[in-house]
C-alpha cells in the first residue's frame, strides 16, 4: 500500500512538473488565453459599421462607395450618378444625407420615376436629390422638434420627434439612423421628399 502511494505521488510530481515546463514554453512562444468565453457576446470584425441594405457600410468609405453596395438604395445612388452628385458627395464635406429606400421611390405617383430619370428632367432630379444633403453632420440625438435643417439647394428640411420617439425629416420617417461614413453620415428614410415650388 506504502508503494502506491509512492508511485502515486511520483506520478503527480512527474506530471505537475510536465505542465509547468509546457506552460513557461508556450508564454514564450505562443499567445493563448486560458479565459472562460462570453456567452453572448458576437465577435464584430475589425472596422465594420451598420449593416444597409445588406452590406456592411464602412466609416472610412464616402456616401457614394458606400451606398453603391446597398441593395435597396439603388435608385437614390442611380439618381445622384445621372446629376453629378457623386463627386459633391466624396469631399471633404461633413454632410448629413437622407437617403430614401428604393421602396420609397417606387411609391411615387406612376410614371414620376420613369420620367426623373430621363435626361431632360435631370434638372428636376438634381433638385429633389440635393433636398436630401445637408452640409454638416447631425446626428439624431441631437435634432429637436421644430429644427429647420438648410439643404443643398437652399431651402429647409423640418424636423419634427412624434410622442412615441420616432424621427420625421419633412414626414419622412427614418429609418435607419446615424450611419457613419468618411466625411459625415447619413440616415434611411422611407420617403422621398418632394422640395416646395419656388
Amino acid at each position: 500500500m506504502r508503494t502506491n502511494t509512492i508511485i502515486a505521488v511520483c506520478i503527480a510530481v512527474v506530471l505537475a512538473l510536465g505542465l509547468g515546463t509546457y506552460l513557461v514554453y508556450a508564454s514564450r512562444t505562443h499567445s493563448f488565453n486560458l479565459s472562460l468565453p462570453v456567452t453572448g457576446a458576437t465577435p464584430t470584425p475589425s472596422g465594420s459599421g451598420v449593416v444597409v441594405g445588406g452590406a456592411v457600410m464602412s466609416p472610412s468609405l464616402d456616401f457614394p462607395d458606400n451606398t453603391a453596395k446597398a441593395n435597396n438604395l439603388t435608385i437614390f445612388t442611380k439618381g445622384l450618378r445621372l446629376t453629378g452628385f457623386n463627386p459633391t458627395l466624396a469631399e471633404a464635406g461633413p454632410f448629413t444625407v437622407f437617403a430614401p429606400t428604393d421602396t420609397a421611390f417606387n411609391a411615387l405617383p406612376q410614371g414620376s420615376l420613369d420620367n426623373l430619370l430621363l435626361l431632360a428632367n435631370k434638372d428636376k432630379l438634381a433638385a429633389i436629390l440635393s433636398y436630401h444633403i445637408v452640409p454638416g453632420s447631425y446626428k439624431i440625438a441631437d435634432l429637436k422638434d421644430g429644427q429647420q435643417l438648410v439643404t443643398l439647394n437652399g431651402q429647409k428640411l423640418t424636423v419634427d420627434i412624434t410622442s412615441d420617439g420616432k424621427t420625421l425629416i419633412n414626414g419622412a420617417i427614418i429609418e435607419t439612423a446615424d450611419v457613419p461614413m468618411s466625411n459625415g453620415l447619413f440616415d434611411v428614410i422611407d420617403t422621398v421628399i418632394v422640395p416646395p415650388a419656388q
